[in-house]
């Protein structure tokens, strides 16, 4: 049987052949890589950039579920770019109409005490197809100028208007502005594969992080199931003694191994309830790291659709907070690379 990372692979080869290009091609994430993808657009004369889709708001408990990525063709001093799913379908040729930059304004933190705001900024490709308009988010994140760079080279490299909206006032009105050169220490360079498998994206205002590879709860389905059978085998056997106790008068026995059968049966219907939501678990990918308020959250809970659960803990337990982590290092365990949280 194919492992998730084999079934990754094979798609992401699929959909970026199709675009004319080799699975080990440098591709771009304008969320992660905003400065790269920004000189590739000046310099290459294609560019592979990973887009996402605009995502609604979700729940009061919830955050929205997720929707899986494009991959993005862009030739740059042509309207028209060529765009596939992440791990492949049918190719769809588009006219750009316009690059947008928005901004807006939230809450800090979400803690009942905190009045602060911060601004948040999205750069979204406005686009014609035979469907109709659509948008798709290019970048997103906090840092003003980066997100004012990326919009306008961008714009330019697709000769397409620049539309501002909301609280903008460090974009340019015109696209011919000469912008300055990026500051890269060094250069950050990932495959189409390697991009595939992760995702940082802003949900409902909050940040996660996605791994494709992880089965996410029906990982341990198995373990789930079992122990949902050695309770309820517990259960009948406790309550087949009970019984027997009754019977020949022996009401010790039939008290004691009644209790245990009740217990049991509860213990076996919990297991249950857990594994079918292991089963019925239906996103493609699972979140691995939450911002949530003023703390991460590793390994948050989800829906069975993926959608985050918005509280401040998950499978390992409280979040870590945000105040009181000194350091992120970068470690290597192996074949294993791990970033790791010093507080």
């Amino acid at each position: 049987m194919a492992s998730r990372n084999d079934e990754l692979q094979a798609g992401v080869t699929r959909a970026v052949r199709a675009l004319g290009f080799e699975p080990d091609v440098v591709a771009y994430d304008g969320t992660l890589q905003s400065r790269a993808l920004e000189v590739a657009l000046t310099e290459a004369p294609r560019v592979l950039a990973r887009v996402g889709c605009r995502l609604a708001r979700g729940s009061d408990d919830f955050g929205p579920e997720p929707i899986d990525g494009l991959w993005l063709c862009v030739e740059p001093s042509s309207r028209g770019c060529r765009m596939t799913p992440l791990f492949g379908g049918e190719v769809t040729t588009m006219d750009v109409v316009s690059v947008r930059l928005t901004a807006s304004d939230e809450w800090c933190c979400e803690a009942a005490n905190c009045e602060r705001t911060r601004r948040r900024y999205a750069v979204d490709l406005e686009v014609r197809m035979a469907e109709g308009r659509g948008d798709f988010v290019v970048h997103e994140g906090t840092n003003g100028e980066d997100a004012r760079n990326l919009a306008v080279a961008l714009a330019r490299a697709l000769g397409v208007e620049l539309r501002k909206l909301g609280i903008v006032d460090e974009v340019p009105t015109s696209v011919e502005e000469t912008l300055p050169e990026p500051v890269m220490e060094a250069p950050w360079e990932l495959s189409a594969l390697e991009l595939a498998r992760w995702r940082l994206g802003c949900e409902a205002g909050r940040w996660v992080v996605r791994d494709r590879t992880s089965l996410g709860p029906r990982a341990a389905l198995g373990v789930e199931l079992a122990l949902f059978g050695g309770a309820l085998a517990a259960a009948l056997g406790a309550g087949i003694t009970a019984a027997l106790g009754w019977q020949t008068g022996d009401r010790e026995r039939a008290a004691i191994f009644g209790v245990c059968s009740v217990v049991a049966a509860i213990t076996s219907y919990a297991f249950l309830g857990i594994s079918l939501h292991s089963a019925r678990y239906r996103s493609l990918d699972t979140p691995v790291l939450f911002a949530y308020r003023d703390r991460l959250v590793a390994a948050p809970w989800v829906s069975r659709s993926g959608a985050v659960r918005l509280v401040a803990a998950g499978s390992y337990g409280a979040g870590l907070p945000i105040a009181g982590i000194t350091a992120i290092e970068h470690r290597k365990e192996g074949a294993a690379q791990l970033l790791v949280c010093v507080s």
